[in-house]
Formats: structure tokens, sequence, C-alpha cells
């Protein structure tokens, strides 16, 4: 219901806010590796990444890329991608790193039947920005308009420069993640996402 969405919503705000116990306060990544699904998720444990344009491009899209390497039209757009990536973070956009969840779809929060509070399981936890915690739920759903309201009110995100256009990335990320678990269709969302963030970044 409505109640339990905006509870949900702020929770999720406070996670992203609260600072990080023994992790630097400025680094990108998680203290070990882990999976997202079935598929890897390597998270530079050393500590040391504090810049989120590479870590993405590194350890979530490029990480993507490279494990179909024979899928030539996901190859070929997404050399397109890996290149336009920077213009999706324009210059004076703060990126600060928040806790994130990873694979925040429908399938992955519920209420808990003891306190009627909303809980969620199954993350692929890391330190990233807090817009990539949608991505899955772009992609699937599962987060209504109350939890949205709810998390903006303490977290707004559709002011923010180009905010729109980042959602592709995001969800692009777990699109090529189910396509190297599962394969078949979802290589069409794929490529039809990947077209959709290369003519945002189209130069005019």
């Amino acid at each position: 219901n409505a109640e339990t969405s905006r509870a949900f919503g702020l929770g999720l705000a406070a996670m992203h806010s609260a600072p990080a116990p023994d992790w630097p306060d400025n680094s990108f990544g998680f203290p070990l590796d882990g999976s997202c699904g079935a598929m890897s998720q390597p998270n530079q444990p050393s500590g040391d990444a504090t810049d989120w344009v590479k870590f993405w491009a590194t350890h979530r899209l490029g990480h993507q890329l490279r494990a179909c390497p024979s899928c030539t039209p996901i190859q070929e757009l997404g050399a397109k991608c890996m290149e336009r990536q920077p213009q999706l973070f324009p210059e004076g956009l703060e990126i600060q790193p928040s806790l994130l969840h990873g694979d925040l779809w429908g399938g992955n929060h519920a209420v808990c039947a003891d306190t009627g509070l909303p809980t969620i399981y199954d993350p692929a936890c890391y330190y990233g920005h807090d817009e990539a915690d949608f991505g899955i739920a772009y992609m699937f759903g599962g987060l209504d308009s109350s939890f949205y309201e709810a998390y903006e009110s303490v977290r707004p995100l559709r002011d923010r420069p180009m905010f729109e256009e980042r959602k592709v990335l995001y969800e692009l990320h777990h699109h090529l993640n189910h396509f190297n678990i599962f394969g078949g269709s979802y290589q069409q969302g794929a490529l039809g996402l990947m077209r959709k963030l290369i003519k945002v970044t189209d130069a005019p």
C-alpha cells in the first residue's frame, strides 16, 4: 500500500545517505567482489576507486561487454556507448558514494510479516551513485509513485542535470547482465537501450 511504499522510499533514502563504515568516504566499490544474479560483479576491493565514471566504465558496462565478446551487434554499439558515457556526467554533478542494494527490483523487496515494515534481500551491494540503484526497477518495475515521492523528499533526483539520460545507462547494465546470464530476447532490449543512449549523446 501507499504507506508501506512511502516507508520503503524513506528507508532507502536513509540507506543511501548513511556514512560508510570501514570504507573510504570518497571511494566506489566494496570490500569484496560479488555477483548480480549468476553474473560476477567486480567491486575493486582495494578501495581506491574515486572516479565514478571510470568505475562504471570498467566494472559495470565494460565488465558486461567483456562477458559477451562473440556478440558482434552488442560489441559494436557497446564501443560507442563506452565512448559516450562521460557525456552523461556533466561538470558540476556531485556524486557521493552511497551503499546500494544493487539488484532492487520487485522480487527483492517485501513487507516483513512480523513488523509490517518494508525489507530488502538478495542484494548485489557496493558503494556507488545512488541513481544506479533504480536501473533494474526501470527494467522490471516494482517501485511505485509513493516510493519515489518519499525518496525524493529526502534525495531529489529529477532536478539533477541529465538525470533522464543516465536512466538509460543504468537500465542498460541490467539488460546486459540478463543477456549474459540468460541470452535470448534480452539482447534486443540491450541493443535498443544502446541505440537510445547513443542518440541522446549525439552532438547536436
